[in-house]
């Protein structure tokens, strides 16, 4: 059996020695594991691999919660919100969920309203944007919090964070 097939391979305990078997329980040949160790070597002794292996763990485990890193405002493909243009027949007026301006069709020819929020969240209301910078500022927010909440604080993405209500950055 070939060691590139190493999606099958794991670490066992036998006898009080740690080997590597198959799904067949068959131990991989002494060749076999040699070829592993110097690819391994190889690898491990790579220039910047701290940086590697932090990139792709990093990407594995957003892609674990369906976000794309290279596009953070999609979520499982779909984007999270939607730019949406005043009716001009209708009067509407709302308070900018994160900065809390007032926003209507004569201070603004179209708002943001975001759709999707990472698992967890409920929206109990629509919440809408003065600005594309306002509802993305929000959505990182959202998003920081539920990595946080699920211990992926090295994940966080760096952007100013904007309180509601205030425009003081922390």
């Amino acid at each position: 059996m070939k060691y590139d097939e190493m999606l099958g391979w794991f670490l066992k305990d036998l006898e009080g020695q740690k080997v590597l078997v198959n799904f067949n329980n068959e131990i991989m040949e002494k060749e076999e594991f040699q070829n592993v160790v110097k690819d391994l070597e190889k690898f491990y002794k790579s220039k910047n691999i701290e940086d590697t292996i932090e990139y792709h763990n990093r990407s594995m485990i957003l892609k674990r919660y369906g976000i794309d890193e290279n596009n953070l405002f999609y979520l499982w493909n779909d984007p999270v919100y939607q730019k949406k243009e005043f009716n001009k027949e209708k009067s509407f007026t709302f308070n900018c969920c994160l900065c809390n301006k007032k926003t209507n069709k004569t201070t603004n020819t179209h708002y943001y309203k975001l759709d999707i929020l990472p698992a967890g969240f409920i929206m109990s209301k629509p919440l809408r944007y003065c600005t594309e910078d306002c509802v993305q500022t929000h959505y990182l927010n959202y998003l920081n919090d539920f990595l946080r909440d699920r211990g992926q604080t090295k994940y966080f993405f760096k952007r100013k964070r904007i309180m509601k209500r205030h425009l003081t950055l922390l």
